[in-house]
């Protein structure tokens, strides 16, 4: 038995040995198959990533690189957020292969349930445990960055101004925009923090209010904790915003408040500006929640005008002592309305009163819409005085109607004679309200209404030395009056004459100015039809002059005050 075992064994060991050789050219075959390749070691190496990160910002989150080499070879990679020594949130976890440039990486700044983290500190951990390399490890503060507050500013003297709202609901009442802030973007009656809502979310920045006769509302009162005004400067100035930045915002997790998380110890922290006309500067290298810091921004046009302005905001950090700044990822940007006038506003002189503050938005807003539809630019007061003129008249290029679409009070137009609506002689006010108020005291106007609101309106946008001006009677040749379809010979249907007429002047009457009425310019002013020849700083004497082309009679004139407003 023994001897039979024995050689049973040596025959299936002799099987063994020959499927062994057999089997050693096909491994060794090429093209059929390779012995595997030595275990490659690999190489994380450490790049450059975000230190300092608010990822409710825009865009914004931590960026990371890292270097895994050589290019040949593959490891599974696990990148990790860590808070403390607790994990809360896997970046990554798959096979990368090696690379000779660096691999890219991003945080959103959310934990593992989707929510954003709050403002601290927090550790992302790179490793490839089967590399035979140590884990990279890249520090990150999480902060909140934004703005409360904005303040328009003077830049040098006097020449930025608040601006004037003459309604609250159905009743007249003048609102000036905050001296303090313009924009404004804080916590309401129930809301946590000031710059995130209630869910954690970033708090949206406010629009700019677009209405030119009220201001924002809250319900029956004046909105008090959000809103973005429109700001009034001198021509060609280069604005100044101060901004006030956010000390506190909502965790995402808890619905409680937060401390913005800054400064972070060891690094300075500062903000830029920009616009599509460039970058708006600051010479402040430090902030922290609640400061405030000054931007001066590119000039403004050298012209009166409406314009709308972008500006992007963005944080920068750096180590302190370093030279370089480096950027926080992400933006906030907020709108901003500028008008520009030609001068400082001119008023009623010894009047007082909030309706006296600044230029009426809704004012403002006239002149950049009659600038557009004459195609003329107010570069100066002449130009400023004549789109003026030209748009409260109006019936001319892409401006239809007079303004508010009034008309002058005569039998002709459905009117009761020229009767004074808007105008008090008593005591030389102008309701202005009332007009720009859709003509709330009716459409009809006649020569004071006219020139009570061309005076106040020209003025307060900067036309210097404006006055109203009383003629005596007036033997009147071919006329077009204001909202009227055409040139007349017969006014009142049964005569053609004023025994009064009201016109303004910026030079004391040597040339005046008539938004009521134009003159017939067709070189026979005592026929129809007419040639519209509109009253801009005409000359007062002379055949092209305002008496000649206006009267047949030689007119009185008396040179008269600004009018207050109401």
């Amino acid at each position: 038995m023994r001897e039979t075992s024995r050689r049973f064994l040596g025959t299936a060991s002799c099987r063994a040995l020959l499927g062994a050789a057999a089997l050693l050219p096909f491994l060794a075959s090429p093209g059929l198959g390779q012995a595997l390749p030595k275990k490659v070691t690999g190489r994380l190496i450490q790049g450059a990533s975000t230190r300092i990160a608010d990822p409710k910002l825009a865009h914004g989150g931590v960026h990371l690189r890292y270097f895994l080499k050589p290019a040949s070879g593959r490891w599974r990679v696990i990148a990790e957020v860590l808070q403390g020594a607790a994990v809360i949130r896997t970046l990554n976890d798959s096979v990368v292969h090696g690379s000779t440039s660096a691999i890219k990486l991003f945080w959103d700044g959310r934990n593992g349930t989707g929510v954003f983290v709050d403002p601290g500190d927090y550790t992302v951990r790179i490793s490839a445990p089967d590399s035979g390399s140590g884990p990279l490890l890249y520090p990150v503060t999480i902060v909140r960055l934004g703005i409360t507050e904005i303040e328009a500013r003077p830049n040098g003297g006097t020449n930025e101004w608040q601006m004037v709202y003459f309604r609250k609901a159905t009743t007249y009442a003048f609102y000036a925009t905050p001296a303090i802030h313009e924009y404004l973007s804080i916590k309401d009656t129930g809301e946590v923090s000031d710059l995130d809502l209630n869910d954690g979310s970033p708090r949206p920045a406010v629009p700019v209010h677009a209405a030119t006769h009220e201001p924002v509302m809250e319900g029956a009162n004046y909105e008090d904790d959000e809103y973005n005004y429109p700001l009034c400067y001198l021509i060609n100035t280069q604005p100044i915003l101060e901004l006030t930045f956010g000390a506190e915002g909502t965790s995402a997790a808890t619905g409680t408040a937060v401390p913005a998380g800054y400064p972070v110890p060891g690094y300075e922290i500062r903000a830029r500006g920009e616009d599509g006309d460039g970058a708006w500067t600051s010479t402040v290298t430090s902030i922290a929640p609640g400061s405030r810091a000054e931007f001066t921004g590119p000039a403004l046009p050298n012209e009166a005008m409406r314009s709308d302005v972008d500006v992007t905001w963005r944080w920068q950090y750096r180590a302190t002592g370093a030279a370089e700044w480096l950027a926080v990822p992400g933006s906030f940007a907020t709108a901003h309305r500028f008008y520009t006038i030609v001068a400082a506003p001119q008023f009623a002189s010894g009047a007082s009163g909030t309706q006296y503050s600044g230029p009426w938005v809704e004012v403002a807003e006239y002149l950049n819409t009659w600038r557009i539809g004459l195609v003329k630019r107010a570069l100066n007061q002449a130009t400023t005085n004549e789109v003026m003129v030209l748009g409260i008249f109006g019936q001319q290029g892409a401006l239809p109607t007079a303004i508010e679409g009034v008309c002058y009070d005569c039998p002709i137009m459905g009117g009761d004679g020229g009767a004074t609506h808007y105008y008090s002689f008593g005591t030389t006010t102008m309701d202005l309200s009332a007009l720009l108020n859709n003509h709330a005291k009716g459409k009809y106007v006649n020569c004071s209404d006219c020139a009570g609101t061309s005076s106040v309106m020209i003025a307060m946008v900067g036309v210097t030395n404006v006055k109203m001006v009383m003629l005596g009677y007036m033997n009147l040749k071919a006329i077009w009056g204001i909202g009227c379809p055409g040139y007349t010979l017969n006014l009142w249907g049964s005569s053609h004459a004023f025994s009064y007429h009201h016109i303004i002047t910026r030079d004391n009457a040597t040339h005046v100015s008539d938004a009521c009425m134009c003159v017939d310019e067709d070189g026979s002013p005592t026929t129809l039809p007419g040639t519209p020849g509109y009253n801009c700083d005409r000359i007062w004497t002379g055949t092209s002059g305002y008496m000649y082309l206006a009267a047949s009679n030689n007119v009185s004139k008396t040179v008269e005050t600004l009018p207050k407003l109401k």
